[in-house]
């Protein structure tokens, strides 16, 4: 589906009752919002209401408004753009009835926001499924040649189109080693709340301290399995390079640990580098994306050590540098604590997880202490 770019206009107030958007960025942060929040703007810091921190997405990258009762998405003049299908957009709607993914930042390499008005629950559910899915490694069409789940059905849920059937759930999560139960309790603790972050109030507008990493244009992309988009491994090489000189920069201007912005500061730091540790993580067999991975992942050890150090560290900063002494890995605590591998680096990293499995991180660290 392509959509023209259009001039940015100004939104209004919401003029008439729209169906509840669910936006989920990436696969982790999921956010429901109400026709009569609009307008919500999506960005780096505030006074964005969703909050994405991020040094690709502007401070105040797009804007989310009602019209005629059908949600609209209007870029704010970022400096990187907002894309579908690789094409740069100024201003999109949001269809009803299917969902709609943009990438901020950059065609391939940006983050990917995902639109929908359908059930929230299933949305977030689905993504996590195929989060885990990709994590270890398990395709389509592996999980439907094994008789666990058909191909077609398998994509529909994960893009939040159907809620498969008990018995169906319950083999999944045997092959993606989770509990029994923990799909429907993804589902239900996003209705409850649990499993979203809440649209943050609007903020007076301060001076922006930092700037938006201009992220360089992309090769075209080969297809994926999936028919998702992968980037040049030598193209990602150069750029993760380059964004990791930078982190090593913010980090050297990392105010004292004593001070009261140190924590603010080195988790925005933090959110940085776990973001393109995920990103090139993904892409990490291609030989020369192999040094920079681990460079990226030992300068993310240091400064979470730093930071753990500190006398006003995170109960997720700990939690790291207890596995980190104990040699235990982020699979290894997830099954000690019960939950899944995606709610333990969100822990660690400070961002959005359910609020049992936060609770239940809490008392796995309270254990090892």
């Amino acid at each position: 589906m392509s959509f023209p770019a259009t001039g940015v206009t100004k939104s209004a107030p919401a003029d008439d009752d729209a169906p509840t958007l669910t936006v989920l960025i990436g696969s982790a942060a999921a956010h429901s919002i109400d026709s009569e929040d609009a307008p919500v703007a999506i960005g780096r810091e505030a006074p964005a209401q969703i909050r994405v921190p991020d040094h690709r997405i502007s401070r105040r990258h797009l804007e989310l408004s009602v019209r005629d009762g059908r949600w609209v998405a209007t870029d704010l003049s970022s400096k990187n753009g907002t894309f579908i299908n690789q094409e740069r957009v100024e201003e999109f709607e949001i269809p009803e009835d299917e969902e709609l993914v943009a990438h901020l930042g950059n065609p391939v390499a940006g983050i990917a926001v995902t639109f929908s008005t359908r059930d929230a629950g299933v949305v977030y559910a689905g993504a996590q499924v195929a989060a885990r899915r990709r994590e270890l490694k398990l395709s389509q069409r592996g999980l439907a040649s094994g008789g666990i789940i058909n191909a077609g059905a398998l994509i529909s849920f994960e893009k939040g189109r159907s809620w498969p059937r008990q018995g169906t759930r319950e083999k999944l999560e045997e092959v993606l080693h989770w509990k029994k139960g923990t799909i429907e309790k993804l589902r239900r603790e996003y209705a409850s709340g649990g499993g979203t972050t809440a649209v943050n109030p609007p903020v007076a507008d301060v001076p922006d301290p930092e700037k938006t990493v201009v992220v360089p244009p992309a090769p075209p992309p080969a297809r994926e399995e999936t028919g998702s988009s992968t980037i040049d491994p030598t193209f990602l090489a150069q750029w993760a390079s380059q964004s990791l000189a930078q982190a090593r920069a913010h980090r050297a201007d990392l105010p004292l640990a004593s001070k009261p912005g140190y924590q603010a500061a080195v988790s925005r730091l933090i959110d940085q580098l776990s973001s393109l540790e995920l990103l090139v993580h993904n892409a990490s067999a291609a030989p020369a994306l192999r040094t920079v991975f681990l460079q990226v992942r030992n300068e993310l050890r240091e400064v979470m050590l730093a930071a753990a150090e500190s006398p006003s560290a995170t109960s997720g900063q700990r939690l790291f540098a207890i596995r980190d002494q104990d040699r235990l890995s982020v699979e290894d605590a997830a099954m000690l604590a019960g939950v899944p591998p995606a709610s333990v680096r969100a822990f660690e990293a400070g961002g959005q997880l359910p609020g049992a499995d936060k609770d239940a991180l809490e008392h796995f660290l309270a254990s090892l202490q």
